[in-house]
C-alpha cells in the first residue's frame, strides 16, 4: 500500500519541533550560546515546513514554533530581554515562513504554467498534422463523393458530413504553436447577419427566438470571415442545444477600446460551477459525442491574434460567451 510522502514530512518536522524543543528548554538558565543557538534552529522546521508545503502550512509551523518557545521566556527574563524582544523573534519566524512560502507557490505556479505550455505546444504540434492530413484525405473524399451515382439527399447528407470533419480538422489544425494568420479586415457586423441567416431553418427547428443586437458604427476586426462564421456558428449552435423552445438566444456586438466584442447569450440551465474552469481544454466536453475543440480553438486563434474568449454562466440563468477581437486600425480607435 503506497503512503502519501507528506506523512513522513510533516512526522520529520514534528520530530524536529520536539527535538529542538527538548534541547532549548534544557539550557533554560544554563549556557547562553547553547540556547541561543537551539532558538535559531527552530528555523529548520519553519524552512521545511514552507518547502514542503507552501505559504500556509509553513506560517502555521511558525505560530505553532512560536507558541512552544515563547512561554518560558516570561518566566526566565535573561537572556532574552522583555516583551520587544520575544515580539520581535515571533515576527522573524512568521515573516521567514510567509515569504519563502510565498517564493515557493510562485514558483511552483510558473513550473505548473511551462508544463502546460509545453503540452499545449506538444498537441499543437500533434494536432496540426492530424489536421494537416484530415483536410487532405477530406479533400478526395469530396471529389469521390461528387462523383458517386448518388440522390441528392443522399449525396447532401455526404458532403455536409465531409465539412463537418473538414471543420474539425482545421480546428486541429489551428492548435499549431503561435500560428501566423492571414488576416483581413471585415465588419463582423456582416458575418453574423449572414451566419444567422444560413442558420434560420436550424433556428426554426430549435423552436428558438434568436435576436440581434448589433452596433450602429459596424464591427470592422482583423480575422478571417471565414474563421469567425464558424466561432459563430458553433457558439449559436450549443446555444440552441440547451434551449428550450420559447426561450431567446441574443447575438450582441459593440466596438469599444482596441476591440470588438461579440457576445452570445442564452437562457438554458447554464454550467456547472465544476465544468467552468475546463471548458477551455482541448478535448473536454460534456455533449454526448462533443470533441470539445470548438472553444479551445477559438481560444487558440483569437489569442494568437491578440483578443480572447470568455465565459460568464450562472446556474439555472443562462451562459454568455464573449469574443474579443482587435480592431482594424489605431487610427479608427477614436470612434
Amino acid at each position: 500500500m503506497k503512503v502519501d510522502k507528506s506523512i513522513y514530512r510533516w512526522v520529520a518536522i514534528a520530530g524536529l519541533v520536539l527535538v529542538i524543543s527538548l534541547l532549548h528548554y534544557n539550557t533554560v538558565g544554563g549556557n547562553v550560546g547553547l540556547h541561543l543557538i537551539h532558538r535559531e534552529l527552530y528555523f529548520l522546521p519553519i524552512l521545511l515546513a514552507s518547502f514542503w508545503f507552501g505559504c500556509a502550512p509553513g506560517m502555521g509551523t511558525a505560530a505553532v514554533v512560536s507558541v512552544i518557545y515563547a512561554p518560558h521566556v516570561f518566566v526566565h527574563g535573561a537572556p532574552h530581554g522583555a516583551w520587544a524582544a520575544v515580539g520581535a523573534q515571533v515576527l522573524v519566524f512568521l515573516l521567514v515562513a510567509g515569504v519563502l512560502g510565498a517564493l515557493v507557490e510562485r514558483e511552483r505556479r510558473r513550473q505548473r504554467e511551462t508544463l502546460a505550455m509545453e503540452n499545449l505546444a506538444v498537441l499543437g504540434r500533434a494536432a496540426a498534422v492530424v489536421g494537416a492530413e484530415i483536410n487532405g484525405t477530406l479533400a478526395v473524399l469530396r471529389q469521390v463523393a461528387s462523383g458517386l451515382d448518388l440522390s441528392d439527399r443522399h449525396r447532401e447528407d455526404t458532403l455536409r458530413e465531409i465539412d463537418r470533419l473538414a471543420a474539425m480538422g482545421e480546428v486541429l489544425a489551428s492548435f499549431v504553436p503561435r500560428e501566423t494568420l492571414d488576416v483581413a479586415v471585415h465588419d463582423l457586423n456582416d458575418t453574423i447577419r449572414e451566419q444567422l441567416h444560413r442558420m434560420d431553418p436550424q433556428i426554426r427547428r430549435a423552436r428558438v427566438h434568436v435576436r440581434s443586437s448589433l452596433d450602429p458604427h459596424g464591427c470592422p476586426s482583423r480575422i478571417q470571415p471565414e474563421r469567425f462564421a464558424r466561432m459563430l456558428a458553433d457558439l449559436v449552435k450549443n446555444a440552441l442545444e440547451v434551449s428550450r423552445p420559447g426561450q431567446a438566444v441574443t447575438v450582441r456586438s459593440e466596438r469599444g477600446g482596441e476591440f470588438c466584442r461579440v457576445a452570445v447569450a442564452d437562457e438554458g440551465p447554464g454550467i456547472s460551477p465544476g465544468h467552468r474552469t475546463r471548458m477551455f481544454t482541448p478535448f473536454f466536453t460534456t455533449k454526448p459525442g462533443g470533441q470539445g475543440l470548438a472553444l479551445a480553438g477559438a481560444r487558440k486563434v483569437l489569442r494568437d491574434l491578440g483578443g480572447d474568449i470568455t465565459l460568464d454562466s450562472a446556474t439555472g440563468r443562462g451562459t454568455t460567451i464573449t469574443l474579443e477581437l482587435p480592431r482594424e486600425t489605431p487610427d479608427d480607435l477614436l470612434v
